[in-house]
């Protein structure tokens, strides 16, 4: 298999050719967009930056829609926060400040690098593989977690973020959460892919 080169899931559910591919992606990415901005609303508060679903949508996203797609998808949601949109998790849940100065800015920035490891695991193939797709997850949690721990670590110092609390307020609340979400991605995403095949096929 050529790298990068494997179908997404809607490539296989919608198959397109021509404009009618912008259509599909145009849609594609707004419909992305609006689930990131709703996952950020269904959270746990547990202090500066709350346990919401949004790497749970990410992820799937990430998974079915390519790497190209789910980066631009991200970016999109992003913008709608530049623009005045309320789609962040925390007041003001919107503005350009929110993501330069917001505790959780870091990891925003991140779920772009983040969404598009994904999609490129998934376009190498992996999307089929439970195995490899926890992997590949497991991973882009990681480049997620970079850019939100070196911009968490700038509020040190901070009444709510003293010495030695950066792990305890930026990473370890996240972990079991972050571990189940992968657990439901895997389990929705290859059978996912194996459901539209058998469909194809029939």
């Amino acid at each position: 298999m050529n790298r990068l080169n494997a179908p997404t899931f809607f490539d296989l559910a919608v198959p397109v050719s021509g404009s009618n591919v912008i259509v599909r992606n145009t849609l594609l990415v707004v419909l992305g967009s609006l689930i990131l901005a709703i996952s950020a609303r269904a959270q746990v508060n547990i202090g500066p930056i709350p346990i919401t679903l949004q790497t749970l949508a990410l992820m799937v996203m990430g998974a079915t829609y390519g790497w190209r797609l789910a980066g631009l998808t991200v970016v999109t949601y992003l913008t709608y926060g530049i623009m005045g949109f309320s789609v962040f998790a925390n007041p003001p849940f919107t503005g350009i400040v929110y993501l330069l100065a917001s505790p959780s800015a870091g990891f925003l920035w991140g779920f772009i690098a983040g969404a598009m490891f994904i999609g490129a695991a998934a376009q190498w193939g992996m999307a089929r593989n439970p195995v490899m797709l926890a992997g590949a997850m497991m991973i882009a949690h990681v480049i997620i977690y970079i850019p939100g721990v070196l911009w968490g670590s700038t509020f040190i110092g901070e009444t709510w973020l003293p010495q030695g609390e950066l792990f305890n307020v930026f990473v370890t609340p996240f972990l079991l959460g972050d571990t189940i979400k992968i657990l439901i991605a895997v389990a929705v995403v290859p059978v996912s892919f194996k459901a539209i095949e058998a469909i194809k096929r029939n």
